[in-house]
């Protein structure tokens, strides 16, 4: 499971560069402690779902989002000045993130962020991300279970399991249907189809631990609309379309995927 926190929870580190942020598990049996892989995604209001990369003032403030995976969390530390060998973190505060298993409450693991500008990002991450080739859509998605290839489009063309989780790697899916009924400007009787949608754009924000994608579509290049999806590791979250439709242009009376 994906763990995502707001950046208000972390008071001491606000105002912070995003690049100086980290994250460390203790592992009791033996004493050691390993950075995992983790991200900062900004915000930029309660609106919006991510911040394009260009747009990103890369400092962190209440509405970002910090995400790391919950496998991937340890041990609590036996005492409180058990720590990171980086004399720079001791000068700050850190962070001791606890969650439990909610079948279990009673197994609880641990994270701890730490603040140093002379600690270097190590962690490897899980996911990847090919762009897509310039005006179009046929972008692909790598987490560790799955593959996920669009068309020209932007719409997902290709679903496979990967081999490395006992997937034998075929692509499941044969083709994504799209329809869609209602009125414009009055009388114009709206009868859609997937091919109705027409390709505008992309936007992305790629990391460790998931990537933001908003596709853009429009419908007969008048009303445009975006279809906002997060990727994970091992699943997807699919955030909903959003938009508003001129009611003075169309009223949509139905819409089935």
């Amino acid at each position: 499971q994906p763990i995502v926190m707001k950046g208000e929870e972390f008071t001491a580190f606000l105002g912070e560069s995003i690049y100086h942020i980290f994250a460390f598990s203790y592992h009791a049996e033996n004493g050691t402690w390993v950075q995992i892989p983790m991200q900062i995604d900004d915000k930029d209001d309660s609106t919006h779902i991510w911040v394009p990369g260009e747009l990103r003032n890369r400092i962190l403030n209440e509405r970002d989002e910090i995400i790391f995976m919950a496998k991937d969390m340890g041990d609590q530390v036996p005492v409180p000045w058990e720590w990171i060998d980086n004399p720079e973190s001791r000068l700050n505060e850190r962070y001791e993130i606890v969650a439990s298993d909610p079948n279990n409450p009673g197994v609880q693991k641990y994270v701890y962020f730490y603040l140093s500008s002379t600690l270097i990002d190590t962690a490897t991450g899980y996911m990847a991300y090919t762009p897509a080739p310039p005006g179009n859509g046929a972008d692909v998605i790598y987490g560790l279970s799955y593959v996920e290839g669009h068309n020209d489009g932007g719409v997902s063309d290709r679903w496979e399991i990967t081999e490395a989780i006992g997937g034998n790697g075929a692509d499941l899916l044969d083709r994504q249907k799209a329809r869609g009924t209602g009125i414009a400007l009055g009388f114009w009787y709206l009868d859609l189809t997937e091919n109705d949608f027409i390709f505008v754009r992309i936007d992305t924000v790629t990391g460790k631990v998931r990537i933001g994608r908003r596709l853009w579509l429009s419908i007969y290049g008048l009303y445009s609309f975006d279809l906002p999806m997060y990727y994970y590791p091992y699943s997807v979250d699919n955030k909903g379309a959003s938009g508003t439709i001129d009611p003075s242009f169309a009223v949509i009376s139905h819409i089935r995927q």
